[in-house]
């Protein structure tokens, strides 16, 4: 895993690029229409799908609504993955 997404109080979530765009795709949602839910250029969410930055917290839950995820369920999820 590359990085890690966002830092709150001290707890980081990681997910990967192909897990934003897993999700993307089983919702049917196109990158322009994920990128303004998240508040991003489409650029700027494309890099993200390519492991090339990363969203914030916010940006993050932003996505986890638009795509219709339980934070905690993909916690849980990352957690497994480990």
């Amino acid at each position: 895993l590359p990085s890690a997404l966002g830092n709150t109080k001290g707890r980081r979530i990681m997910i990967t690029g192909q897990d934003i765009a897993d999700l993307r795709n089983l919702r049917k949602i196109k990158t322009h229409q994920a990128a303004e839910a998240a508040g991003v250029s489409r650029m700027t969410y494309e890099n993200w799908e390519k492991n090339v930055g990363e969203p914030n917290v916010t940006q993050f839950l932003k996505l986890c609504m638009l795509f219709l995820i339980d934070i905690s369920d993909l916690m849980e999820e990352m957690k497994r993955r480990k």
